[in-house]
């Protein structure tokens, strides 16, 4: 077992490094481009560069995150990033964990995310807030968050924005909102603002 996993860990600094490598040709390629004058092609090479960069920092932020909690278990392989090459756009990662009682919980981080700033400017003025929703200003490890629980629909939701970045925890098949909050406060979210660089 030690064996396989030293293998799955040297294939994965491996891949890790052949991204990198790809991300510092392609800005190669993009100066290379510069001083040709072709300013097309210059930028094309930096938005490949940029997907590669944003593939690695996907990579970095699902390893932040835990693999189990409590009873919760990660869904192995259903582990989800997407990225894209535009300068104003980045990546989204998702995890996924269930147990068996029905519950589940999901974690999803997007950054340079354009919901950011609206949870941002709700969390500011709560005045903001739609009038009888059952959304409310929470503190979740020290982060001011918005909350919204639904006992009749099972449901609590934990938006948390950062800088650019914004992390959002969905808990599902729980009538207790003690639970929910005791479940969201085991996630670490100082580390997961560590890996986004914020």
């Amino acid at each position: 077992m030690k064996k396989i996993f030293s293998i799955v860990f040297i294939f994965s600094l491996l891949i890790n490094f052949a991204i990198a490598q790809n991300a510092a040709d392609q800005i190669k390629k993009a100066g290379d481009e510069l001083t040709k004058k072709n300013y097309k092609g210059a930028q094309k090479n930096l938005m490949d560069a940029m997907a590669s960069i944003n593939k690695l920092m996907a990579k970095e932020i699902l390893d932040s995150l835990p693999k189990k909690i409590d009873n919760l278990k990660m869904m192995d392989g259903m582990d989800q990033q997407n990225s894209t090459s535009n300068f104003n756009s980045g990546f989204s990662v998702n995890r996924t964990f269930n147990d068996d009682n029905g519950h589940s919980l999901n974690i999803t981080i997007i950054e340079n995310s354009p919901i950011t700033l609206s949870v941002k400017m709700m969390l500011k003025d709560s005045t903001l807030l739609p009038p009888n929703s059952e959304q409310k200003i929470f503190y979740l490890n020290g982060f001011k968050t918005l909350k919204h629980f639904s006992k009749d629909d099972m449901m609590c939701n934990y938006q948390i924005a950062l800088d650019s970045s914004i992390i959002m925890i969905s808990l599902d098949g729980y009538d207790d909102e003690t639970a929910c909050d005791v479940i969201a406060q085991k996630i670490n979210l100082l580390k997961i603002r560590s890996a986004l660089g914020e």
